[in-house]
């Protein structure tokens, strides 16, 4: 029985092609990735348009400042700006739960950024603070710092934001 033959030339005529399919493969699943997170990107912010229109037109506020997510029970949207008389307040639009109304949250009489962040500097040393950004449970506006503590957890506090007082807590190892 006879077997056939290649050449050289031939052997490398199959290695060049699969190396370029493998090339082309991958140059695919790049530009494939590339495009998953653009998508990703542009739906995590696509609701904030319509959340600072809502803010303005059905709360005190009259500018806004920023817009930031919030993932709880349900998600939101969290406005910070000012109102009439330059009050500052955030307002919380909520996205997923269209029967529930905008809540609004005046920061006079509450307990500011600055307030809870030297609270929490005075009682967690050795602490790495990653953020502090309003959030909301059950209707209760709430402050939540994210830190890392000194046995190298990573930490999700949430304050009260009417008064400070400690809400609720989260430690997970890494």
């Amino acid at each position: 029985m006879k077997t056939q033959q290649f050449s050289p030339s031939t052997e490398r005529s199959r290695l060049k092609y699969l190396f370029w399919g493998l090339g082309v493969s991958l140059l695919l699943l790049f530009f494939l990735f590339i495009y998953i997170y653009i998508q990703i990107i542009q739906d995590k912010t696509s609701t904030f348009d319509h959340s600072k229109q809502a803010a303005i037109e059905e709360t005190p506020l009259e500018v806004t400042n920023s817009v930031t997510r919030y993932h709880g029970e349900y998600r939101y949207d969290i406005v910070a700006g000012e109102g009439v008389d330059e009050t500052k307040g955030y307002a919380f639009v909520p996205i997923n739960n269209k029967d529930e109304d905008i809540f609004y949250q005046m920061l006079t009489n509450t307990t500011t950024e600055q307030e809870m962040l030297s609270s929490w500097k005075s009682s967690c040393n050795g602490c790495e603070l990653i953020s502090i950004q309003p959030a909301i449970d059950k209707g209760n506006p709430l402050w939540e710092l994210t830190y890392v503590d000194d046995k190298n957890r990573y930490v999700l506090d949430y304050f009260l934001m009417k008064n400070g007082d400690f809400y609720e807590q989260l430690r997970f190892k890494q």
